[in-house]
Order: C-alpha cells, then sequence, then structure tokens
C-alpha cells in the first residue's frame, strides 16, 4: 500500500467515525431487519424498525450541522442510505400489504419511479450517485416519512397521494439539475442554484 492509499484509507476511517456517520450506519443496518421482519410477517415490529430508520435520517444531519462535521463523504454515504431504504421499503411493504399497495399501485409506482429516475440520471451522466439534496427533496423526504407510517399501519391514503406528488416534483427538480450541470456538484440547494452554477462555470 503506497502512502497515498495509506491516507485515503486513514481519512476514510476518520470519516466513517465521526457520530453523525455512524447513525447514517444505522439505516444500513436497519435494511437487513426490515427484510427479516417483512419475511416473518411482523408488521408492527417492521413499522417501529422504519420509523427509527426514517429518524436518522433527520438525526444524522442535525448531528452534522451541529458538530461542523458536515462533508462530501457524508453526504454521499447519507444518499447511499437513503438509496438502501428506498429500496427495501416497497419491496417490504408490498409482502406484508399486497392488496393496500395493489390499490394504490399508481401512486407506488411513481413514488419508486421519483426516486430511481434521478438516481439513474445521475449514474448515466456522471457515473456516480448525484447527492444534491436539494430543499424540495428534503421535504419531500419529510413528508414522505410523515406520511407512510399512517398509509401502511392504518391504510390512510391520501397524505400518501399527496405526498407521492411533492416525490415527483423533487425528482424532477433532480433530474433537471443534472440535465443542466456540466459536471458532478454535490450539496446542490435548488435548481436555482444550478442555473448560477452553470453560470459561472461558463464564465471559467
Amino acid at each position: 500500500m503506497n502512502v497515498k492509499e495509506s491516507g485515503e484509507l486513514s481519512a476514510g476511517r476518520r470519516a466513517m467515525s465521526t457520530w453523525p456517520n455512524r447513525v447514517t450506519l444505522l439505516r444500513f443496518a436497519a435494511v437487513p431487519v426490515l427484510f427479516v421482519l417483512s419475511s416473518t410477517g411482523k408488521p408492527t415490529a417492521f413499522i417501529t424498525c422504519l420509523v427509527l430508520a426514517l429518524a436518522t435520517d433527520v438525526l444524522d444531519g442535525f448531528l452534522a450541522r451541529r458538530m461542523g462535521l458536515v462533508s462530501e463523504f457524508g453526504a454521499r454515504l447519507d444518499t447511499f442510505a437513503d438509496l438502501a431504504i428506498y429500496i427495501a421499503l416497497p419491496i417490504c411493504a408490498w409482502r406484508l400489504w399486497p392488496e393496500l399497495l395493489s390499490r394504490e399501485i399508481g401512486f407506488v409506482v411513481v413514488a419508486v419511479l421519483s426516486y430511481a429516475l434521478p438516481v439513474l440520471a445521475g449514474l448515466t451522466k456522471y457515473g456516480r450517485v448525484a447527492a444534491y439534496h436539494t430543499w424540495s427533496a428534503k421535504l419531500a423526504a419529510v413528508v414522505m416519512a410523515v406520511t407512510v407510517i399512517p398509509f401502511l399501519a392504518f391504510q390512510i391514503v391520501v397524505p400518501f397521494r399527496f405526498a407521492t406528488a411533492v416525490f415527483a416534483l423533487a425528482g424532477i427538480e433532480n433530474i433537471a439539475i443534472t440535465v443542466l450541470l456540466p459536471e458532478w456538484i454535490p450539496n446542490v440547494k435548488s435548481i436555482f442554484h444550478a442555473l448560477r452554477i452553470k453560470e459561472r462555470l461558463g464564465r471559467e
């Protein structure tokens, strides 16, 4: 191992040892638990685990800002943790509530595509997941987190349908940012920020 590789490994270990990133890792750890709980037919335990996993998405960002540990590595780790949860959620939910998801299949598909298509757009253009963390994406994540629990637990569908629309708008903005920016830039707060970044890059 050369000096550069050793330095990168050491930096990676230090990044993983920070409290915000440790909290993010809990979201990864929740994924196999969600699969086990859905496979064994434990809806109450599943919802409890899901609530805790979604809470880490709020807590890790709060800790990073509070402790002054906001970083590109943390942003990317957070994005991949979200991706893991959002891949697991519809699969596991279908096992536990197939009739509910069948009735709301149109909204479920829109929600899944609203997350998947921006990811694919980033991978296609930049070869990586575009971790923009836009304001709209943060709002959509909060709205979805608040509505998905009553949707699954009590079959309250109207708030979930509204959250799907918010999710779709956030996804469209994410894709638009990817189309606009010629190179990958993390933490782009909105399409308006992307326009200013593109203008600045054009002058350089």
